[in-house]
């Protein structure tokens, strides 16, 4: 049989050729596929890793925007506080100048009514006071807790004002 077969062989030399020169494309080919994609992996592992150092670069300028970032939030929050605490002091000002100017009133004029409009601007003074001493007084910085003191104390100057334009008018009147 193997004589047969080398007689076979023999006989058609061409397609032994070609059967082994196939064999060995096929197996080049995918030893060149495995080895292309290795290094396609390889390489693709290599470019998505920094070295520390890189990374460490990265990661130190990723922080400090974010510190500068925070820095300018922070800054912008207490601008926004401070500029509040203006216009409440003003306010308060104009408070305090309105309680002098009805205790002058007050004083000029005679009547019976004064000893009850006194009580009245004295009560205004010590909410005054207590307001410009409350707001003097808070220091928290944490934007949460602020936005809750400012709409509390807002509404209680609004409140005092409202008193203040009341007793003006009851005065006047």
């Amino acid at each position: 049989m193997f004589l047969g077969k080398e007689v076979v062989c023999l006989e058609q030399p061409l397609c032994l050729v070609n059967k082994i020169h196939s064999d060995n494309q096929n197996k080049m080919k995918k030893s060149i596929l495995v080895i292309s994609s290795t290094v396609f992996i390889i390489g693709a592992f290599l470019s998505s890793c920094n070295n520390p150092s890189e990374t460490m670069i990265i990661a130190e300028k990723k922080t400090k925007e974010a510190n500068e970032s925070l820095v300018k939030v922070q800054y912008e929050f207490l601008k926004t506080i401070e500029q509040y605490r203006l216009r409440t002091a003003r306010r308060i000002l104009t408070n305090t100048q309105s309680i002098e100017e009805l205790k002058a009133r007050t004083k000029l004029e005679k009547r019976e009514a004064n000893h009850n409009l006194e009580k009245k601007i004295l009560a205004l003074e010590q909410r005054n006071n207590e307001m410009k001493k409350r707001l003097d007084d808070y220091k928290e910085v944490e934007k949460d807790k602020w936005e809750i003191f400012k709409k509390g104390f807002n509404k209680d100057m609004d409140e005092l004002d409202k008193a203040f334009q009341d007793l003006g008018t009851k005065n006047t009147e």
